[in-house]
């Protein structure tokens, strides 16, 4: 299969119109997953897929830490809710990693959902303890803007990855712990077509 090839350095892939006209709200209708292959090279701070304007106004995005796990955020400016891997990542092997959006309302009000699915090196599958950077955890609304979609790092070029990506998938659904089957059919299916 074919990949993109990212060096930590300057390289990244940028689209300016990628959700057609008009603004994109990750939660909108039955949400949005972000479904992506991936190989680090190396344990870094980096990002993998974004969906932002720059580095001070993140609408989502998928990153790597230089703990050497992964995490999934989304939100508005400082304000995001995310959930990260539970344990590290290992490098020069191909993973894949799912950023699942929604929110669902209630008695108590709106509640904005973000939830990463991952193999940890491991089996496959959802990450549990949800976070916060201000605000509580949950309340933050999601960004609704037409952002710029980049692959390998923020829209300015910053925050750059070091490895490799060969598919970007995304559908107009968000899946949630129901779906594991989904989503394990999903990865055995594209892992054997792609030959990784």
């Amino acid at each position: 299969t074919e990949t993109a090839s990212f060096d930590g350095s300057n390289d990244y892939v940028i689209t300016n119109d990628p959700i057609s006209d008009g603004n994109w709200n990750p939660a909108a209708n039955l949400g949005t997953t972000i479904m992506i292959w991936y190989r680090k090279h190396s344990d870094h701070n980096g990002t993998i897929w974004a969906a932002n304007d720059d580095n001070t106004d993140k609408v989502a995005d998928i990153i790597c830490l230089s703990n050497g796990k992964i995490r999934g955020r989304a939100g508005v400016g400082v304000n995001y809710s995310y959930v990260q891997s539970a344990s590290t990542i290992s490098n020069n092997v191909w993973h894949c990693a799912m950023l699942s959006l929604d929110s669902f309302s209630g008695s108590k009000g709106t509640t904005y959902r973000v939830q990463l699915y991952c193999d940890n090196g491991g089996a496959p599958a959802w990450q549990s303890d949800p976070q916060q950077s201000n605000g509580a955890l949950g309340t933050v609304a999601f960004n609704i803007e037409n952002p710029p979609w980049t692959l390998g790092s923020l829209a300015g070029g910053s925050s750059n990855f070091d490895g490799d990506i060969a598919l970007v998938v995304k559908a107009n659904i968000a899946f949630g712990a129901s779906a594991d089957d989904k989503m394990n059919a999903w990865l055995d299916a594209t892992h054997a077509k792609m030959g990784l």
